[in-house]
């Protein structure tokens, strides 16, 4: 990152290689806490690796227009598929999808997903239960991979 003379530079060490595949490359900032976390995950095989970046800068929105909109002064590599900035630091992990009314296996029986919080736990296939690390909801747009779908029976086990 650099603004005016100020220049700052992370690396993030992975053991990702020349393999192609997919990786959401992360990087969250607590602007009024100079502290940002840089991440690549790796959701077909469940991999994350994070790195804190202590001073980070923060990002005035003119300058987030700019990387996303003026292709003369910034560049994005053409095999990004997505850019999206948020006003709050976002989870990372799966991405939002399901109704808040789809079921969930617990312990304790079947419960509707807005009704899980953070600190409870889940049943998982073939193990024991797991605790919920994180529970809550984002707005995205519904468009692309964000587009609403139906899995219908007897697809993915339903």
């Amino acid at each position: 990152m650099r603004q005016g003379s100020r220049h700052l530079a992370t690396a993030l060490k992975t053991t990702l290689g020349t393999k192609v595949q997919t990786a959401h490359i992360t990087y969250i900032w607590d602007a009024p806490n100079r502290k940002g976390v840089l991440s690549a995950h790796i959701p077909d095989q469940g991999m994350l690796w994070q790195t804190v970046v202590l001073a980070s800068f923060p990002i005035c929105l003119r300058d987030a227009h700019r990387i996303i909109d003026d292709g003369s002064s910034c560049t994005i590599a053409a095999d990004v598929n997505f850019i999206a900035i948020a006003d709050a630091p976002c989870p990372l992990g799966p991405l939002p999808g399901l109704s808040g009314s789809a079921a969930v296996d617990t312990p304790s029986g079947p419960r509707a997903i807005r009704d899980i919080n953070a600190e409870d736990y889940v049943s998982v296939q073939n193990g024991p239960a797991v605790k919920v690390l994180w529970a809550g909801h984002a707005k995205v747009p519904a468009l692309g991979r964000f587009s609403p779908m139906t899995l219908r029976r007897p697809y993915m086990g339903l």
